[in-house]
């Protein structure tokens, strides 16, 4: 049930969103495992708003992001100044 759930979210999360990166010549916003879910943007601003999207929709559903666990992960060589859920800072 949570997995129906979950998709849920994601699909309303990402309903109109831009970004992403572009892998094997398709956008790719997001990769999913059980219940885990990657958010790939291409900039800070992207995945901030990415965040909030995620934090909103979830918030709909009574669903809550773990901030303790959730982590932020740069790919380039540029430090990220800060990617936050309701004035909280997620961590690398």
């Amino acid at each position: 049930m949570l997995n129906i759930v979950a998709k849920i979210v994601i699909r309303e999360t990402l309903d109109g969103c831009q970004g992403g990166l572009q892998i094997a010549g398709r956008m790719v916003t997001n990769l999913r495992y059980a219940e885990d879910v990657i958010l790939l943007a291409t900039s800070e601003a992207e995945l901030q708003e990415l965040v909030d999207r995620l934090d909103r929709v979830s918030h709909e559903y009574s669903l809550l992001t773990n901030v303790d666990k959730t982590k932020v992960v740069s790919c380039m060589n540029e430090l990220l100044e800060q990617v936050d859920i309701r004035s909280r800072a997620l961590g690398p």
